[in-house]
């Protein structure tokens, strides 16, 4: 544990070798590391930037976007520079995209080696290397770069609080003079998917609260907002082809076009991908109390403001006004929030969750339609087991997938999709490749076991470890830095990969659910749990492994 204490990361690099300055070399003494001072307020205290001779002009914008954001949150006032090789720059700190993708890896602990190829998932792997009074980050794409970056804030944060006597905030004068210890980190994610669910329904969530969230994110190497935007008490973005929306299931909160833009932009900057969830076939009270014809009763509906539980009212299965209904919220949300746009590079989506969770059949039980829905597509009967909602999620799933309606890549439902089929079971849509889903897991790890068994990614979110709005009595820090995000039995050794089957755990999302989570606590509610979690998706297993959770707390 030792060899961490001068770097007092979080979450903790897969590599770190001290150097010995003295010696030219590494093996610097944990017990003794050599420091290196940088004096901010120097004018070479700027950021330069090189990139490979042969790379196209997309990725000279690219780092120099990177260098701009860098500047930005290291307090550095002067505009970044380019730098025809390291040794030719006389800036403090020096980012470089590798040549070619044989350098794309950091170390062979990082990445797990079955996701190295996934086109949805980029490299995010960096090395960081501090010493002769220069700070160098390279990386194989400007997410790594980025990175390296938060880990460089953080060793910034620690030296400014240590001078301060523990009294220095993160946004320290840039005059101070600090010293770094003299270190090469070899980093990168052990999962590329790590997230928050932040629900914004319950309690609407004002933007500045998520702005600020995505910021903690980035800076504790989070990348994905999983933005729960519509359920039984609201319906919170706008959608134009059906304003009674914003105006019935919004009317205490509806987030503008420009606030949509503003999180989407902010999040793009940050490198965290924004995967918006629709729910579907329930807890969706809101949007029936705004078009009554899509219930099976036909209403009227009111929206339950304050009412917390699982409501009996659900989208009726068996009219097509139905599915025209949720082809324009897809189509609505998904340009809005960036899934069409986004993609490999986490600068918006590819992903739409379509829910799924804990839906009563009631309704349908007693609806001529939904029955007749039945007979038709000559499903099973309704009840227990029933294929209904089985049905209801293929025919969701089409829509979410088509280019001219939801236009998403991949999909992600609540692990309910295991036990009815949906298309965890049943037959794909026409034209969707198997691997499209990844089922999170809320109710516990066999639903991630299962999942990898059929050949799903698998997004692990036990309520036991990782539900935030949970109080400290049921879930505590000591409980969140117990969470191992991959079912017992399931990892390779040596990838890290899941070893039953096609399909790999991606990663995990911390929820935070917020019936009885208004704006003012949730921070509280969020840290400093989140940032165990955290520690959990990005370092290797090994080093958590090392690091107890009395040590955890120190750093």
């Amino acid at each position: 544990m030792d060899s961490f204490n001068p770097l007092r990361v979080l979450p903790p690099p897969a590599e770190t070798v001290l150097l010995d300055l003295e010696n030219g070399g590494a093996a610097g003494s944990p017990d003794r590391p050599q420091f290196c001072r940088f004096d901010q307020g120097s004018p070479h205290w700027r950021i330069a930037w090189i990139t490979p001779a042969a790379e196209a002009s997309s990725a000279t914008a690219a780092i120099q976007e990177a260098a701009r954001v860098a500047s930005s949150q290291l307090k550095i006032t002067a505009d970044p520079t380019r730098a025809a090789s390291a040794a030719s720059s006389d800036a403090h700190i020096v980012l470089e995209l590798l040549e070619g993708s044989g350098a794309a890896r950091a170390s062979a602990l990082l990445a797990e080696a079955a996701l190295a190829a996934d086109p949805e998932f980029e490299d995010e792997t960096y090395v960081l290397e501090i010493r002769d009074g220069r700070v160098a980050v390279t990386a194989p794409r400007p997410v790594g770069l980025f990175y390296g970056i938060q880990t460089l804030r953080q060793l910034l944060d620690t030296a400014r609080t240590d001078s301060a006597g523990g009294g220095a905030s993160i946004e320290a004068s840039a005059s101070t003079i600090v010293e770094l210890p003299a270190v090469v980190v070899r980093d990168g994610p052990r999962f590329p998917w790590r997230g928050l669910l932040l629900d914004c329904v319950r309690h609407f969530q004002p933007i500045p609260l998520i702005l600020d969230l995505l910021d903690w994110l980035a800076y504790h190497k989070l990348n994905v907002l999983h933005w729960h935007v519509t359920d039984d008490q609201g319906w919170r973005l706008p959608i134009a082809s059906r304003p009674r929306l914003a105006e019935v299931g919004g009317a205490d909160g509806v987030y503008t076009a420009a606030d949509v833009a503003a999180v989407v932009r902010r999040a793009a900057e940050l490198h965290v991908r924004v995967v918006p969830e629709v729910e579907l076939p329930g807890h969706c009270v809101a949007a029936l109390a705004a078009y009554a014809e899509l219930g099976c009763s036909r209403g009227p509906y009111v929206v339950p403001r304050e009412q917390w539980g699982i409501f009996d009212d659900v989208f009726c299965a068996g009219r097509e006004n139905t599915f025209e209904f949720l082809g324009d919220a897809m189509h609505g949300v998904a340009r809005a929030v960036g899934v069409v746009d986004g993609g490999r590079d986490g600068k918006g989506g590819g992903f739409l969750h379509l829910g799924g969770d804990e839906v009563p059949r009631t309704r349908w039980d007693a609806c001529e339609d939904c029955r007749a829905r039945v007979v038709s597509e000559g499903l099973s009967g309704i009840g227990a087991g029933d294929q209904l909602q089985a049905y209801f999620f293929r025919r969701a799933a089409g829509l979410a997938l088509s280019p001219a309606v939801g236009g998403a890549r991949r999909l992600v439902a609540w692990d309910e999709v295991l036990d009815d089929g949906g298309l965890a079971g049943g037959p794909l849509p026409a034209g969707v490749a198997p691997g499209v889903l990844a089922v999170q897991c809320w109710r516990g790890m066999a639903a991630a076991r299962e999942a990898v068994r059929r050949g799903h990614g698998a997004i692990t979110s036990p309520t036991a470890h990782c539900y935030l709005d949970y109080p400290l009595s049921r879930l505590d820090l000591r409980a969140a830095y117990a969470f191992e995000p991959v079912p017992e039995g399931e990892e390779d050794a040596k990838t890290g990969a899941t070893i039953s089957g096609r399909g790999l755990v991606l990663g995990s999302e911390a929820c935070m659910w917020s019936e009885r989570a208004p704006p003012e606590s949730i921070p509280g509610k969020v840290f400093p749990r989140l940032v165990a979690i955290a520690t959990k998706v990005w370092a290797p297993k090994a080093v958590n492994e090392a690091i107890s959770f009395e040590e955890f707390l120190e750093l």
